[in-house]
């Protein structure tokens, strides 16, 4: 359970530090927001997330299993 917690936490981790760096070079700079906030996500969601789902899960399939008999 640790190990998933850990997966959640830095998923949600990187995706906080790629709101700040949108918000960052938004101010920064003269260009609107929305666009970038729109590539930002796009990124994350199209390159970021679907390595990180096969990770979990790959992580998840090698987790021990209980072998219970009945009685």
């Amino acid at each position: 359970m640790r190990e998933m917690k850990r997966y959640r936490i830095q998923a949600a981790l990187l995706g906080v530090g790629v709101a700040l760096a949108v918000v960052i070079v938004g101010t920064f700079t003269d260009r609107p927001i929305f666009p970038l906030a729109l590539i930002a996500l796009s990124g994350w969601w199209l390159l970021y997330m679907p390595r990180w789902r096969r990770k979990v899960r790959a992580a998840a399939r090698s987790l021990p299993t209980w072998k219970l008999r009945p009685g």
